[in-house]
């Protein structure tokens, strides 16, 4: 126990986790004046030795003669109304029953009533002379705090790209040996893909059950990994499930392994499963409750996944499920799997290949698990929206007393291209800020207006989303495109200065290094989970930016959004309030 606290007290301030801001001012603040506390508390702060007789006289002060109680109940104040005959008996707690009537005074600047009095006698001689609690002992050692804080050597260039470390039929997973925030944390990234995980509405809800009660069973885990620096989490997507680290990398491989020895030997329990399932199915009903706009965003992704299931039919599935139907389930789910990863940060290459064959070894032995056959890959799609006409879906919010209305607008710009999304991105970049002026601050159609570029599965867009509790979703909609028409008339006059300007500030934030590994490691993710693997891609679109001219952006935006082009391909979804 000593070894655990020393170790963590020990680490670096600079590569400490989740220490907020207040607490590193207030330590800051008492640190010059530790000289002036007493000794026992001097050596609590610092924690350079063990010290038995220090704890003990430290201790020795932790009597109940000591304490200072403060107790926040409305019957306090109901008790004096009480003696007073101004209300109605209540009542009370137990407690108050050894509590000495008292007279409340009102603090000067809120008015909140409070007394200051001695501790009940009785509640002194009960807490003097009790037993101890049962099974009341300090913690064990903290398996998730490190002590080896040093670097891996990094090959070639400190800031490159990810490499392909393993490519087979089992797994396919990158790395790079990252030390750009020269620190000594990693993040590990396994998606677990499997054919039965989306092939069915009852597939999806029990991938989703698995991923909250192995959550549900890892609680005990995950406090004393958060102590020490380490998170992790758990979730289900359209091809399966997903688990991610991250933390100090020398004990990360520990976490992973818990998770995983968990996942491997999962077995459903009743108990659990009831308190899960009731918990996914008001999750599933809360989508009713949504704002219009997430529900629009919603039927829209229903709209263009090539597959994609319903939340009513995930709420029917949900009622019927039972710990023995999931049980049922599981081999299924777990029969073929498919491993994509990636690894970032202070971990070597062998570290990585030992990391996957661990995970892949560990569910072959907990469920038999065998690679896919060719055709099972992951094949997430995007529908192709019709050229030179206007797809549109039309219907109420799932909330009848939801007044608000709300439109999402897309232009589809097509798969993954760096010219592409240099221009999609570019004409973001010039209109967003006329598409908030006018369509929020002038026309005041409501508090939520966005345009924006968006990509889906690698398909890149642009696209406008309105909620107001003013004007419908039609009304919505047909300000979007005189909008987007007035648009493509200032695009084809853009001056070359402002042209320029907008290629400056795009590739400005493009080119913005990322702040924390963690972010780092979303972006790369975010290329291969697309599909896409353009692991550069901020400056591979910027060098593509410096090319474009203000005659190529005009032809871009008629194309995608010119009623006239006869290319243009759009899609409205509307929904409308009470």
């Amino acid at each position: 126990m000593d070894n655990s606290v020393r170790r963590a007290a020990s680490t670096p301030v600079g590569l400490q986790v989740n220490k907020r801001t207040l607490h590193f001012c207030s330590c800051s603040i008492i640190s010059p004046f530790a000289r002036l506390l007493p000794t026992f508390f001097c050596h609590c702060l610092i924690l350079q030795e063990f010290d038995p007789a220090c704890i003990k006289e430290y201790l020795d002060h932790l009597t109940p003669h000591r304490a200072r109680l403060t107790w926040a109940t409305r019957a306090h104040d109901q008790q004096q109304q009480q003696q007073n005959g101004t209300t109605t008996p209540i009542t009370k707690p137990a407690a108050l029953d050894n509590l000495p009537p008292c007279d409340l005074t009102s603090e000067p600047i809120y008015g909140t009533k409070y007394n200051v009095t001695p501790i009940p006698e009785p509640w002194m001689k009960h807490w003097t002379n009790g037993v101890a609690v049962p099974g009341l002992h300090l913690p064990s050692a903290n398996p998730f705090v490190p002590d080896d804080l040093s670097m891996k050597a990094v090959m070639g260039d400190k800031e490159g790209l990810p490499d392909l470390l393993v490519q087979g039929s089992a797994a396919r997973v990158w790395q790079r040996t990252d030390l750009r925030f020269e620190s000594p944390k990693a993040t590990i990234v396994l998606d677990f893909q499997s054919p039965a995980a989306y092939a069915s509405p009852e597939s999806a809800v029990c991938c989703r059950l698995l991923v909250k009660l192995l959550a549900d069973y890892l609680n005990e885990v995950a406090y004393p990994a958060e102590l020490a620096g380490l998170s992790y989490s758990i979730s289900n997507h359209l091809a399966g499930f997903q688990v991610s680290c991250q933390g100090y990398s020398q004990k990360l491989p520990v976490l992973l392994d818990l998770i995983l020895d968990d996942l491997a030997n999962f077995r459903v329990k009743a108990d659990r499963f009831a308190v899960v399932a009731e918990a996914v199915a008001r999750e599933y009903a809360n989508v009713a409750y949504q704002q219009p706009y997430q529900w629009a965003m919603y039927r829209a992704e229903l709209l263009l996944n090539y597959k994609r299931w319903m939340i009513d039919q995930y709420q029917k599935v949900i009622t019927q499920l039972t710990p023995e139907s999931l049980t049922a389930q599981m081999p299924r789910l777990m029969q073929r799997m498919f491993v994509e990863g990636l690894m970032i940060g202070n971990v070597s290459p062998e570290e990585a290949s030992d990391i996957v064959d661990s995970a892949i070894n560990k569910l072959k032995a907990g469920w038999g698990s065998s690679t896919i056959w060719p055709g099972e890959e992951k094949d997430l799609r995007i529908v192709k929206l019709p050229a030179g006409v206007t797809s549109a879906l039309v219907e109420a919010g799932p909330n009848p007393n939801n007044e608000n209305s709300a439109v999402w607008v897309t232009y589809q710009v097509g798969p993954d291209d760096l010219r592409r999304n240099a221009l999609a991105g570019l004409l973001v970049q010039l209109a967003k800020r006329d598409a908030f002026n006018q369509l929020r601050t002038q026309q005041q159609l409501g508090y939520i207006v966005h345009m924006y570029g968006s990509s889906d599965q690698g398909v890149q867009g642009i696209s406008f989303l309105i909620q107001s509790d003013k004007f419908s979703a039609a009304h919505l909609a047909l300000r979007v495109e005189v909008f987007v028409r007035d648009t493509i008339k200032r695009i084809a006059s853009l001056p070359e200065s402002e042209f320029s300007a907008g290629v400056s500030e795009l590739s400005k934030a493009k080119l913005e290094k990322p702040k924390r590994l963690s972010e780092l490691a979303s972006r790369w993710w975010a290329e291969i989970a697309a599909g896409t693997r353009v692991f550069d891609r901020q400056s591979a679109e910027v060098e593509v930016l410096k090319t474009l001219t203000p005659a190529d952006l005009a032809t871009f935006t008629h194309e995608v959004m010119g009623v006239s082009s006869g290319t243009r391909r759009k899609l409205m979804v509307l929904i409308k309030g009470k």
